[in-house]
């Protein structure tokens, strides 16, 4: 089976990235009124670096983001996060068109991502191609789409990846290089 995507995730932590764009709307605004360089915002926003110092007591850095914020620390970097610390940001996953069709079925905004390519890209697909990719993104499985179609289940495979494979090229065709992008 063949690698059909190349997923990029970005680590962030979630609440501090809220609370900026909540109350900043950028992390550079932020770093600008609470004193702090981007690089340093940026590094505690994708955990590279640790809020807290080895005495318990937070880092400088950490410590004008909190002020500026007006947020205790201990709702933006909880006890379950607050010794997690990641080496990169990011990391690339390849993964077959079921395995995405796995995901983005079990997870909403994937699901809705999904949906929108679909949606916006569905006239680059055959109405057969579009019922199958419809139908698996909403989580049915290769045995009905293919008991249905008289097709064996690696066939609908094949046809979803191409499918999928068509949505990318029109989407890259779009400008879009990221899911998030779509939004």
């Amino acid at each position: 089976m063949g690698q059909d995507f190349n997923i990029k995730v970005t680590v962030r932590n979630g609440r501090l990235l809220r609370a900026i764009r909540d109350q900043f709307g950028t992390a550079a605004e932020l770093s600008r009124v609470a004193g702090v360089s981007n690089s340093q915002v940026a590094a505690l926003v994708t955990m590279r670096a640790m809020p807290f110092l080895q005495s318990g007591e937070l880092s400088s850095s950490a410590e004008a983001i909190v002020s500026a914020l007006g947020i205790p620390a201990d709702d933006l970097w909880p006890d379950h996060i607050r010794k997690l610390k990641a080496r990169k940001s990011t990391v690339e996953i390849e993964m077959d068109a079921e395995t995405f069709a796995e995901i983005a079925a079990d997870d909403p905004e994937q699901k809705t991502v999904y949906k929108l390519a679909l949606e916006k890209w569905s006239s680059v697909l055959s109405d057969r191609e579009k019922d199958i990719v419809t139908r698996r993104s909403e989580g049915e499985i290769y045995e009905d789409c293919a008991r249905d179609y008289g097709l064996s289940k690696e066939r609908i495979r094949q046809m979803e990846a191409r499918a999928l494979r068509k949505i990318r090229g029109a989407a890259l065709r779009d400008g879009v290089r990221e899911f998030r992008d779509l939004v």
